[in-house]
């Protein structure tokens, strides 16, 4: 299991999940269920730490855009 912080726009709490996908999914259930809005994940007990985001893709301009 890897350990994830989960940011929303008011907290922030850790989950833990087997992948990246998994970790989404997670996430995006608990901010579901607790009303609160997602703004990312990040993975910090990796070698190098990343951040997950859901980015919107422009298929006229090929820009994207961070929700």
């Amino acid at each position: 299991m890897n350990e994830y912080k989960v940011y929303t726009k008011s907290n922030w709490w850790r989950i833990e999940a087997d992948d990246d996908v998994e970790a989404m999914r997670k996430a995006l259930w608990f901010c579901y269920r607790d009303d609160e809005e997602f703004v990312k994940i990040v993975r910090e007990n990796y070698s190098t730490p990343y951040t997950l985001r859901i980015a919107v893709i422009d298929n006229k301009t090929f820009e994207s855009y961070t929700i």
